[in-house]
């Protein structure tokens, strides 16, 4: 396991300490900043009080989205390999159009 970096956010308004691997600490970063976010819109709608209630509502939220993206359809691996393929198809057709001119 590698080295892991202590990373001071504040999470709903509250100051928190995690830990991270040193390369995961900008996605931790944004994933607090997504929390907040969400936390914040909870908050001004006025309909619940109390952090711990806010931030399990944000998390819920968060929750939501996600497997709605995944029940729709979207399948990031697929559409990775599809993308490589691609720019395997786009490079064969680079290297023959070199070899036209070269000849």
């Amino acid at each position: 396991m590698g080295d892991l970096v202590e990373v001071e956010v504040e999470l709903v308004g509250r100051k928190q300490r995690l830990a991270s691997k040193p390369e995961d600490k900008d996605t931790l970063l944004r994933a607090v900043e997504l929390v907040n976010s969400h936390a914040d819109k909870i908050r001004e709608s006025g309909r619940i009080s109390g952090s711990e209630k806010i931030t399990i509502m944000a998390a819920l939220n968060i929750a939501h989205e996600l497997l709605t993206l995944k029940t729709h359809g979207v399948d990031t691996a697929n559409i990775r390999k599809q993308i490589s393929d691609l720019e395997h198809k786009v490079e064969d057709i680079i290297n023959d159009q070199k070899d036209l001119f070269e000849s």
